[in-house]
């Protein structure tokens, strides 16, 4: 454990250092895993890729067969499509324990929104979403 890594906070804002005892949801094909954030964005930019079939590891249609591979859910991943756009999201939400991720691709305008928190409770939530809410409208009109 590095001691100097940011510290979450639970609902209460209350500190909780960093620990090795992470939940693990069987949701998410990979559990909980510590990166950095430039590798974070490099795997979210590889999705991207998949995504627009440019791929240096799978073909389009693995990339297509991993996506979709169930209706609107696979491999931790989530689609959706904006009701005010209509473009199409692929999205993840991240949160082990106290903090917050989410990461929303859009294939359509060649974006990714990436957001973190270090507090996990509702309200973190609604703010995060507002965020991206505001990224979306900016960036992908």
């Amino acid at each position: 454990m590095d001691v100097n890594q940011p510290w979450g906070h639970d609902e209460n804002l209350k500190p909780e250092k960093p620990a090795l005892n992470y939940k693990l949801n069987w949701l998410s094909s990979a559990g909980n895993i510590n990166v950095s954030l430039p590798d974070y964005c490099k795997f979210t930019q590889m999705h991207l890729q998949g995504l627009l079939g440019k791929s240096k590891v799978f073909s389009a249609s693995e990339f297509d067969m991993m996506h979709n591979g169930l209706p609107e859910f696979s491999f931790g991943w989530y689609s959706e499509t904006d009701k005010k756009t209509n473009l199409n999201y692929s999205f993840h939400y991240g949160n082990p324990g106290t903090f917050l991720t989410k990461v929303y691709i859009c294939k359509a305008s060649n974006r990714a929104f990436i957001i973190f928190a270090n507090v996990q409770s509702e309200e973190a939530d609604k703010g995060l979403m507002l965020i991206l809410d505001e990224l979306k409208r900016k960036y992908n009109g």
